[in-house]
């Protein structure tokens, strides 16, 4: 709901201090949106080496979402 503004102000920072959250307890979906976070550089600076790392852990937790997210990655040559 921060990431969206869906019935609270739009607030990218706090959205990703929740999907460290999600990720700390080894939630699949928050670790690869964290991965976004720094892919995109939203609520978190910009860290390609660091979106890709997050996004294999979403993977080999069985996200398939970041699998294409890190495949984007390999692609563009990024991180």
């Amino acid at each position: 709901m921060y990431w969206s503004g869906r019935g609270v102000a739009a607030d990218r920072s706090r959205a990703c201090d929740l999907f460290v959250v999600a990720e700390q307890r080894g939630d699949p979906t928050g670790t690869e949106l964290l991965g976004d976070c720094y892919f995109h550089g939203a609520g978190r600076a910009q860290d390609y080496l660091k979106s890709a790392q997050l996004y294999e852990r979403a993977s080999k937790r069985g996200f398939a979402m970041a699998d294409c997210a890190l495949g984007n990655q390999y692609l563009q040559g990024l991180g």
